[in-house]
């Protein structure tokens, strides 16, 4: 199933403002901020620090082949 992004942005970030309830002010300085970084010369050193976030990220959820699961069986 192909979802286009921009639909699955919109739906993540419309289930975002119903169940978290920000301040629209926050979501509006949050999306002007968005805009204005990423069409900034610090748009290429977010994207890196963003990349290596996401690094880190998937290295500490990755779990070697063989681990034991919560129950303490192994995989």
């Amino acid at each position: 199933m192909d979802v286009p992004l921009w639909f699955a942005v919109l739906v993540v970030a419309v289930l975002g403002i119903q169940l978290a309830r920000p301040p629209w002010w926050l979501v509006a300085l949050l999306l002007l901020g968005g805009y204005l970084v990423a069409n900034s010369v610090l748009a290429p050193a977010v994207a890196t620090l963003l990349r290596k976030v996401a690094q880190q990220v998937g290295d500490a959820l990755w779990v070697p082949p063989g681990a034991p699961d919560a129950d303490g069986k192994s995989n």
